[in-house]
């Protein structure tokens, strides 16, 4: 008898562009549960056409029940009190903890966070994709069973298959940042770091690329630093691209550059990792994770460590992108299969 398995898709809708964390995440599960298990499970996602009034509440829960479904992947982060009374298995999937750490940044934090303890409390299996963020869960919640949680690094491996189409190389060099443009993702001291390399740069019109969807408060406030440090024509903005596009501005910038203050997905980093180029960051514990993976990477403790970083990459294109074989743990194949185990 084939499993059915019921998935909370968030906000993602077949068709359409995959632009977030659990877009990717969501798409890539079904196509390979569709593609690689159809023999063995039932696959049953609620799509956002299916959302609405009390989707999170009532509906969800009734279309579990309704549909017998025996395990439940709750991608979006929360699970329905109501499931509790239902006979399947609740698998919580959680990226980060920031509304923990950073509150001031969230609009809605005390809602996200009564939404995580509930949801934590309800979950039979918990998934993380970094033993960081398992550490961090644990500190957060010190009462709960371990054995719950389980970490599965996040494939990578999607823009491999991705063909560029001929595309004029741009008329300048740049440093990119992709993700977005919201307070978390610290683009204050980014846009600080990238004023003083080209103050030490003999290459003054190198520019930063900043790639991604803005909040618009936030991106004012970035525009009157920038103006500030007459940096207007080196620092600029573009909203999100589709995958094609994205290849192509990674394999074609100088290195990506990221200095978040928390970290969850990963998908920048780790995109640019996978096809070879140079990484630079800060010192967070989810990059030392990585490290023994990728020898692009790049760890910098202080801004002039920073800088040098991005000076040396400069001075050396040899280094600028390496050959990469990607670790089979973070293969599509290998978290679906991990994520089955522990479905189970």
């Amino acid at each position: 008898m084939k499993l059915k398995i019921g998935i909370d898709a968030g906000d993602f809708n077949l068709g359409k562009p995959v632009n977030s964390g659990i877009k990717r995440i969501v798409s890539q599960v079904l196509l390979h549960l569709q593609s690689r298990y159809q023999d063995q499970v039932i696959s049953r996602p609620y799509y956002y056409q299916n959302r609405g009034l009390l989707f999170g509440t009532l509906r969800l829960p009734y279309y579990l029940f309704k549909n017998h479904d025996q395990v439940f992947l709750a991608f979006s982060g929360q699970i329905p009190w109501l499931t509790k009374f239902l006979t399947i298995k609740k698998v919580l999937f959680l990226y980060d903890l920031g509304f923990y750490q950073y509150p001031q940044h969230f609009s809605n934090s005390q809602k996200l966070i009564q939404q995580t303890n509930r949801s934590i409390s309800l979950a039979d299996k918990i998934i993380v994709s970094s033993h960081t963020t398992k550490k961090q869960l644990i500190s957060q919640f010190p009462k709960l069973d371990i054995n719950k949680i389980a970490v599965c690094y996040l494939g990578i491996d999607h823009l491999l298959s991705i063909n560029i189409k001929s595309t004029s190389p741009l008329p300048y060099q740049y440093f990119l940042y992709v993700g977005v443009v919201k307070p978390l993702k610290n683009l204050e001291k980014l846009i600080y770091i990238f004023s003083d390399f080209i103050k030490k740069s003999l290459n003054k019109k190198i520019k930063l690329l900043i790639i991604g969807k803005a909040q618009s408060n936030y991106k004012n406030s970035l525009l009157q630093l920038i103006n500030l440090l007459k940096q207007e024509q080196n620092i600029i903005f573009k909203d999100i691209v589709p995958d094609e596009k994205l290849v192509f501005y990674y394999k074609n910038c100088i290195a990506l550059l990221n200095v978040s203050l928390v970290e969850g997905f990963c998908f920048p980093v780790l995109g640019a990792l996978s096809l070879g180029m140079s990484v630079i960051v800060n010192n967070l514990p989810i990059y030392k994770e990585y490290t023994p993976f990728f020898s692009n990477l790049y760890i910098s403790k202080t801004k002039n460590d920073f800088i040098k970083k991005m000076v040396v990459i400069c001075k050396n294109p040899e280094i600028k992108k390496q050959s990469i074989n990607i670790p089979s743990q973070f293969t599509w194949k290998w978290y679906v299969q991990k994520l089955l185990e522990n479905a189970l």
